[in-house]
């Protein structure tokens, strides 16, 4: 199981065995023999069985989450080093332009154009790690306040030991006890991700601060860029309007 791989500490004793014995494909099995009995999709026990379903899913899904952020405790300052690396690479007393002496006009407008689109595109993403930034605190809250609102709900679960007979008939009563542990399982994931969240942020937005920085640098560059182009084109009008108005052309 996912827990496992990440050495997560274990869940209570009291559903100590169901992370394995307790799965969606056994929840399968039982919505099959449902169907095969003729009970209608939206009987209660059908429903009942769909929502252990449906918590093993999000239980998943908090596994994979609690995962990618204990993996950016590793990737995030590696990535925080590669842009920094960047970013010092940089030689700011020279900056290559672009050659336009032999492009045509058109070429320099098509160039422009495409200038124009990696500079909107570099905005909005600089817009973006701004926002989040920005939110860094507000997210840190949240985190901390779900973490008590799911103590409180794993404190509410009643205490039990699950015992799970794979070649049982379907029944209320045991599609009932799967849903209890079924959400239990899926709060202790969505615990374990957040706390993983809190953990990992500190890395996690010095990484995007870094990134920032590189994305204004960026965006330097293609203001520079862009100007240079359309004071380019401006003084070909200017030179145009001067030849005519000279009879040159």
């Amino acid at each position: 199981m996912l827990a496992a791989a990440l050495g997560c500490p274990p869940l209570p004793d009291a559903w100590a065995q169901e992370e394995t014995a307790l799965t969606k494909e056994l929840v399968e099995q039982r919505l099959a023999a449902l169907r095969e009995s003729g009970s209608a999709d939206d009987s209660e026990i059908v429903l009942t069985y769909g929502g252990v379903r449906s918590q093993l899913s999000q239980a998943e899904s908090h596994e994979r989450e609690a995962a990618r952020y204990l993996e950016s405790m590793t990737t995030a300052p590696q990535r925080e080093a590669e842009i920094q690396a960047r970013i010092d690479a940089l030689d700011e007393t020279r900056d290559p332009g672009i050659d336009l002496g032999r492009l045509e006009r058109s070429d320099v407008e098509a160039r422009l154009v495409l200038l124009r689109g990696e500079l909107a595109d570099a905005n909005n993403a600089l817009d973006v790690l701004k926002r989040r930034l920005a939110a860094r605190e507000t997210n840190a809250n949240d985190s901390r306040t779900r973490l008590v609102e799911i103590g409180a709900l794993l404190d509410a679960i009643p205490g039990a030991e699950l015992k799970i007979d794979p070649d049982a008939s379907p029944s209320q009563s045991e599609a009932e006890r799967w849903l209890v542990a079924a959400q239990e399982l899926a709060l202790v994931a969505e615990r374990r991700a957040v706390e993983a969240r809190l953990t990992s942020q500190p890395v996690r937005y010095s990484a995007m601060a870094v990134e920032r920085a590189e994305k204004r640098l960026a965006i330097e560059r293609l203001t520079r860029q862009v100007n240079h182009l359309e004071n380019h084109l401006g003084r070909d009008v200017e030179e145009t309007i001067d030849a005519k108005s000279l009879g040159i052309m």
